[in-house]
């Protein structure tokens, strides 16, 4: 399959001169303070020994993954906008965090409560059902179940619940009201609804560490970073009723909702790709600091990775150079090795597929055969002597080193490397020849190996 190659833009950004005569002195005074850095506070509770890459933080340095109950942990993750079949990039980030998930419940044992939005009413919904002259839910039906579809086949847990925004639209339009009653929104004219991001009550340059002066301008925003809360219809457009009109929910505010709904005032871990960070992540937070009237809505946000086509540009939907999870699924030898792609590489990092697929493939292979060989010894098919006291040693080093890559923020990659060294000790921990002998330290690698796997959720060594 051919992927083109897109060039990238840059925009330089020159900020307009404001004069402190356009502002009343509170006003500025009130600026001043939004300017102030944001400080990330570590939350009491349970020490979980993981420490991950907040994206809070702009260091280096990893922070001591820290729940407030071990036995609840909340999660909220951000999910599609329904108007396309989902692609390989897609299916990377949730694989990877489906990792991470099945990590904190198996090795470290954790009770994780997820929650995952579903934006099925979007302006790319509506060009589609448009294009194709066809209903707006039509759309958003046809690609959720597409998928749901693609997230079974690639074995990644359903979360605790999934939530659409078009079932909450009652809870949006009261969270929007409750923020224009605190004035931090303001309502235009005609109808329409922003978040005043020079009015929030604390700096919303969290995650990425910007601030943009005001725009004085703007003809019905009053800055050009204000958000849409809430969307006056179009003609032809689906709408909902609100107090200021007619419309439907800006983008960011949905995600405030639906984790908000079911979450209240903090949340745990927030996950997403890192194209999310800004704005999407960072609105979503300022919107809900402003309804709960809190300085930490989220204790730890994680972001992945993108899967790139070529030199710097990702896949994308909006870019038209994906490829599609059931097309990848299709061509592969074995729906894991999506996953296994994803294993080899740190969750934070982009990589190319085709970077990695040939030693995957070859990996995969090897695995493979050696399963099905230790089987057959230990099913008494293939007679070997088994030195068993040097294959315990070579499980017990291996068990116990991938506890310590999955503390150092899930680097199950550095896990698969200490994975090929036991493969090694295995094959040399056997000799295949006509003589009885115990199988003791092959049964024991058959069932670390395959324990091992079950836990990051692959399945192909069942099919052995």
């Amino acid at each position: 399959m051919l992927l083109s190659t897109y060039r990238m833009r840059i925009r330089w950004h020159v900020p307009k001169i404001i004069f402190p005569s356009a502002f009343s002195q509170e006003r500025l005074l009130h600026l001043k303070k939004h300017k102030e850095k944001w400080t990330w506070t570590m939350p009491q509770g349970h020490d979980t020994g993981i420490k991950v890459k907040n994206s809070y933080l702009s260091t280096r340095k990893l922070a001591p993954l820290i729940v407030k109950d071990p036995n609840y942990v909340t999660w909220y993750a951000c999910g599609p906008t329904v108007y396309d079949h989902s692609h390989v990039g897609h299916g990377a980030t949730y694989l990877q965090f489906d990792m991470i998930r099945r990590i904190l419940t198996k090795y470290f044992g954790l009770n994780i409560a997820m929650v995952m939005g579903i934006t099925n009413m979007d302006n790319k919904i509506i060009n589609r059902a448009l294009l194709y002259d066809k209903g707006f839910m039509e759309i958003a039906d046809t690609y959720e179940s597409t998928f749901m579809d693609d997230m079974k086949n690639l074995n990644i847990l359903p979360p605790t619940s999934f939530l659409r925004v078009t079932d909450v639209i009652p809870h949006i339009v009261d969270f929007i009201q409750d923020i224009i009653n605190k004035k931090q929104a303001y309502v235009t004219g005609n109808g329409n609804v922003y978040f005043d991001y020079n009015s929030a009550h604390q700096s919303i340059a969290k995650l990425m560490g910007e601030y943009f002066e005001p725009d004085i301008s703007m003809k019905e925003k009053r800055f050009e970073k204000d958000v849409s809360l809430w969307k006056t219809a179009r003609p032809g457009e689906p709408y909902w009723d609100a107090p200021w009109g007619k419309g439907r929910p800006g983008w960011h505010i949905e995600c405030s909702v639906i984790a908000s709904m079911c979450f209240g005032n903090n949340i745990d871990i927030h996950t997403g790709a890192t194209d999310l960070r800004f704005p999407h992540h960072e609105y979503e937070v300022a919107q809900c600091d402003a309804y709960h009237r809190c300085q930490q809505w989220v204790n730890y946000f994680l972001h992945t990775g993108h899967v790139k086509v070529t030199g710097d540009v990702k896949m994308s939907k909006s870019l038209g150079n994906f490829v599609r999870i059931v097309d990848f699924l299709n061509d592969c030898q074995d729906p894991d090795i999506l996953r296994l792609l994803c294993a080899h590489n740190k969750y934070t990092k982009n990589f190319k597929i085709s970077d990695k697929l040939s030693e995957v493939e070859i990996f995969f292979a090897s695995l493979t055969s050696l399963l099905k060989q230790c089987k057959d010894i230990g099913s008494g098919r293939i007679k070997a002597k088994v030195n068993t006291p040097r294959i315990e040693q070579a499980i017990q080093v291996f068990e116990k080193g991938i506890i310590k890559d999955f503390q150092d923020d899930f680097n199950i990659s550095q896990a698969f490397t200490k994975l090929r060294k036991l493969m090694k000790q295995i094959e040399t921990g056997f000799v295949v020849q006509d003589a009885p002998s115990d199988v003791v330290g092959v049964i024991k690698a058959i069932f670390v190996i395959e324990n091992f796997l079950d836990n990051l959720g692959f399945t192909f060594h069942k099919r052995i």
